[in-house]
């Protein structure tokens, strides 16, 4: 049984001191309402005697008012015995669950702020990958427009290069034209009969078919003003090239060829004259057919001489 604490008993015993102390005072002054013995009689049989006022109000005399008062400090004892033992009993009962209970209260609110630390943890693991990944997704997009910079900026420098690469060599063919279509003019001018003898009769020999096996050789490539090949051919790039290979020197230029060349009828015309029209020349195949770079849309192509052209001969 659960130990009661010290003093527990001081509320009866002063209880049944003020019981005695309110009967003495009040003994002379309240009329009897029940004899003695019918209150004795009911403090004897009752576990709860009556008051102390009660006794007096009895007409009992001091010292039965006495018995009363032990009687009922008694009943008072043995009531708060009873309760504290109860209360200590059922204490002592439900101090395990209510430990437990305090036990899973601690726990779940160490939980509670355990799961709030992890999802702060979280977040804040989140936030910093996002802002990583958007940190190299910008460093990926700043090294791919400084690459396409760089790129660009080649492209140009190549450019440039090869613009200046083809001014420099056009000049010097513009260069190459002047020089040759001056020491032919002096040529034609101080031998014109002489230089047309010799030059007729080289057509006529073998020698004919190295400018006919070129001419062949050369179709189907593309076209493109002032070019003499080897992939590439304007129309008097490829007559010039093509007599090369029996030493004539023809100058890069239609108008400076004819210029070298006399006229004969298309009766007369042999394979390896030359096809000549305003602002053309090509080379004669036989049977009214030619070869010539006549365009961009063409290219060097074998076909059949159009109005407008005649032959000259070399």
């Amino acid at each position: 049984m659960p130990a009661v604490p010290d003093g527990s008993f001081d509320l009866p015993v002063s209880l049944a001191q003020r019981d005695v102390d309110r009967a003495s005072r009040s003994a002379a002054r309240t009329p009897a309402a029940r004899t003695p013995a019918a209150v004795l009689n009911a403090a004897r049989l009752s576990d709860s005697p009556p008051s102390v006022a009660e006794t007096f109000e009895a007409g009992t005399s001091v010292a039965d008012a006495g018995e009363f008062a032990v009687r009922s400090l008694q009943s008072s004892l043995r009531l708060v015995a009873s309760t504290a033992t109860g209360l200590g009993t059922a204490a002592y009962v439900a101090a395990p669950q209510l430990l437990r209970e305090r036990q899973i209260g601690e726990q779940w609110h160490m939980e509670q702020a355990a799961r709030r630390r992890a999802e702060k943890a979280r977040r804040i693991a989140l936030a910093r990958a996002r802002r990583e990944a958007a940190q190299r997704r910008a460093a990926r997009l700043r090294a791919a427009r400084e690459a396409a910079q760089r790129r660009q900026a080649e492209q140009r420098r190549q450019a440039e290069q090869r613009d200046a690469e083809q001014r420099r060599k056009a000049e010097q063919r513009r260069a190459a034209e002047r020089k040759v279509a001056k020491t032919a003019a002096k040529r034609h001018s101080s031998s014109t009969s002489t230089t047309r003898h010799t030059r007729t009769t080289k057509p006529a020999g073998r020698s004919m078919s190295a400018v006919i096996g070129y001419a062949w050789a050369q179709v189907g490539k593309s076209y493109r003003s002032g070019a003499d090949g080897p992939n590439t051919f304007d129309c008097s790039g490829l007559t010039m090239r093509a007599y090369a290979q029996v030493g004539i020197g023809l100058p890069h230029s239609s108008s400076g060829q004819a210029a070298m060349a006399r006229t004969v009828s298309r009766s007369a015309a042999r394979p390896g004259d030359l096809v000549v029209g305003p602002g053309h020349v090509g080379i004669y195949m036989g049977n009214g057919m030619m070869i010539d770079a006549g365009n961009s849309r063409t290219g060097v192509v074998y076909r059949k001489m159009y109005d407008g052209l005649h032959i000259e001969r070399l």
